[in-house]
């Protein structure tokens, strides 16, 4: 008689998750004539090597990255 009350509350404490919608992140739109940051701002992407070719975090993969830019 105790499998009812187990499969009860099983179902019970798992009902949350089963419902629960996914959390969602929503860029902020531009308002007006405001400028996105990429087109104001530089964005150096080597700094992991440059895809194998130097060492990343190192003054040569900056250099790299600014010579393929």
């Amino acid at each position: 008689m105790r499998a009812p009350q187990t499969l009860a509350a099983l179902a019970l404490a798992a009902a949350p998750f089963g419902i629960a919608a996914p959390a969602q992140a929503v860029p902020d739109a531009p308002v007006g004539n405001a400028v996105l940051p990429q087109k104001t701002h530089f964005d150096l992407q080597a700094h992991r090597g440059g895809l194998g070719l130097t060492t990343e975090s190192t003054p040569e993969a900056f250099a790299k990255a600014l010579e393929l830019a």
